[in-house]
């Protein structure tokens, strides 16, 4: 009777794994759809697209006004992560992101979080991915992707390279990386901090394709 009740467990967790993979595998695919209608036209329906960033870092060294500096994101192609890049891309057409901050620099990464405008992201839906897409789209230095599925819309920018808990780095959930403007990336690094909090407030003043 053990041996049978086993089996069909097993035979369970086997079957809800394939639906649970056909289903996101639907996902991706309309994931492809949305994002060919929304920005083929313009951009190329198969990526990568480029998103610009503008922050305001307050000056250092008694300074009295804020520096603003730029930096651009190059993501995967489409076909990598369709639907992270999906629900990245619609957000910076809403420009949900812009008024947000950059404040944790923890673990070689630098967090961009939207506290302060959670009820945008809530609004358009767009909080958070529907489940954490990974590939063999290379998370390294400068690469960027969404954090942990905590309810929070919050993306991660890597200052060093990244190894996953396997230490192996095939299959992960970056889905682009900072391709211009990395020494700014170092300067929001190397501002001071405290328990992994920045203790100078960086804003993202706009975030658009170009």
């Amino acid at each position: 009777v053990r041996e049978e009740v086993k089996r069909i467990e097993q035979q369970w967790r086997e079957n809800s794994s394939k639906e649970v993979g056909m289903l996101q595998r639907s996902i991706q695919e309309e994931s492809k759809r949305q994002i060919a209608y929304r920005f083929g036209k313009d951009y190329g329906p198969s990526g990568p697209y480029k998103i610009e960033f503008e922050i305001e870092i307050p000056h250092q060294e008694g300074g009295t006004s804020p520096s603003v500096w730029y930096f651009t994101v190059e993501t995967a192609p489409v076909d990598k992560m369709p639907h992270s890049l999906n629900i990245f891309l619609q957000q910076i057409e809403l420009k949900l992101w812009v008024g947000c901050t950059i404040p944790i620099n923890s673990d070689h990464k630098l967090f961009a979080n939207s506290r302060n405008k959670l009820e945008d992201f809530q609004d358009a839906m767009l909080t958070s991915v529907t489940f954490r897409e990974r590939s063999d789209y290379p998370s390294e230095a400068y690469s960027i992707g969404f954090h942990e599925m905590n309810g929070l819309p919050e993306i991660y920018i890597n200052t060093k390279i990244y190894q996953n808990a396997q230490g192996d780095n095939k299959y992960h959930s970056a889905f682009g990386k900072v391709f211009h403007g990395r020494d700014v990336i170092d300067k929001v690094a190397s501002l001071p901090a405290s328990s992994g909090q920045l203790q100078t407030e960086v804003i993202i003043k706009r975030a658009y394709l170009i």
